[in-house]
């Protein structure tokens, strides 16, 4: 579980990668710069924001609406090793139809397509004109679909804002001006105006940054998918289970980028819960990938640091032993089982992945009969005995 602030980023095209303490910013010693001193401060002195290559931050310089799109895509945990499954999810089906643009970090803007915070129809607002800098009303949008708010905003009614020049806002914007406004993410440019149109500077995209990952307080974890209870959903995490309660009402629920209920997710899939405070606000399952499916009779078991399960599979002569993985999913009759319930004479279903067993269903069970008579044996259309 790591929280968003130890993750984030560093502005691609406009940032290095090196760690520049901002005493050392020669242009930020004004006193105007005051009001973001400390921001940018925290955030340098954590390695997460530096400055240019020859010394300065330049708090005064544009965002353009490409780098504010790579910086909201790593608000969501796009530098987070546990979504790595997710960003080749969201490269899959949303590459081709950003890689028109050519753009660089192609792979940023498909995640935020993912997580639904731009449409297709907004690409070509953002890409076709990646260079142009960011207007504040266009920040706010963001910010707002950041937060995971819009469709509260939406449902709203109308707002009301206390800026002298909100006829200048664009109308399809205000709720999410007010929004922003009321969570404290963005503030007027004076007491009694927004200037919606003014451009976003470093210095001030900072500042709102430092703001929304302070308020959203974003973890993660990852693991597979065991089971559901009711609203409960249950991880595995090698020997570990994590439980959590998902509200439904607001969590988006997703399955291979589609959204689905809860008791559809893969079995054993990873999948990543995003929680913006004590709330799940996402969970996101990938199905795992098979390399193999085995079906046979159980002829061993073998307990131990890794379990395994020596079988005779279906239509061939030989055994195979399969050793099953530690986060391993045992289930019969669609109910969670565990090692000690699988017998010699079962029949079971191995998923193999990467090597070892990652899902076991037991088919059905071996029972022995006694006291019963042979009366016949056919193989048609299936093999049957038939005891009196």
């Amino acid at each position: 579980m790591k929280k968003i602030i130890a993750l984030l980023l560093v502005f691609t095209l406009v940032l290095s990668v090196s760690l520049t303490a901002f005493a050392s910013f020669p242009d930020l010693q004004e006193s105007s710069w005051d009001w973001a001193r400390d921001e940018i401060d925290e955030m340098t002195s954590t390695g997460i924001i530096a400055g240019y290559t020859d010394g300065r931050f330049g708090p005064a310089d544009g965002v353009t609406k490409l780098q504010s799109l790579l910086l909201m895509a790593r608000i969501l945990g796009y530098n987070n090793d546990e979504m790595k499954n997710i960003i080749s999810l969201a490269d899959d089906m949303y590459g081709d139809r950003v890689s028109i643009y050519n753009v660089s970090n192609p792979s940023e803007v498909a995640y935020l397509m993912y997580f639904g915070i731009i449409s297709e129809d907004e690409l070509g607002d953002y890409l076709s004109n990646a260079n142009e800098v960011l207007k504040r009303y266009e920040a706010a949008i963001l910010l707002t679909k950041v937060a995971g708010a819009e469709a509260e905003v939406k449902a709203n009614g109308g707002a009301t804002l206390r800026y002298a020049d909100t006829p200048q806002i664009p109308s399809n914007a205000r709720k999410y001006v007010k929004y922003v406004n009321d969570k404290g993410y963005m503030v007027g440019m004076t007491d009694t105006t927004f200037e919606p149109d003014t451009l976003v500077s470093r210095a001030q995209m900072a500042v709102m940054l430092y703001r929304i990952i302070k308020d959203l307080d974003i973890t993660y974890v990852s693991g597979n998918f065991v089971s559901v209870s009711g609203s409960s959903l249950t991880l595995a995490q090698g020997d570990d289970q994590n439980i959590f309660n998902v509200p439904t009402y607001k969590a988006r629920i997703m399955s291979d980028g589609k959204e689905t209920k809860m008791e559809s997710l893969p079995l054993n899939g990873f999948t990543v819960v995003t929680k913006f405070g004590d709330t799940v606000r996402f969970v996101d399952a990938v199905s795992p990938k098979i390399e193999e499916t085995v079906t046979g009779t159980v002829t061993s078991l073998a307990a131990g640091t890794k379990n395994k399960i020596t079988l005779k599979p279906f239509g061939k002569d030989e055994t195979q032993s399969i050793t099953l993985d530690s986060a391993v999913v045992i289930t019969y009759l669609g109910k969670k089982a565990s090692f000690s319930s699988i017998t010699k004479g079962d029949t079971v279903t191995i998923d193999v992945e990467d090597g070892l067993g990652k899902t076991v269903v037991i088919a059905n069970r071996s029972e022995v009969i006694s006291g019963a008579k042979f009366v016949s044996v056919s193989y048609e259309p299936y093999t049957t005995i038939t005891f009196t």
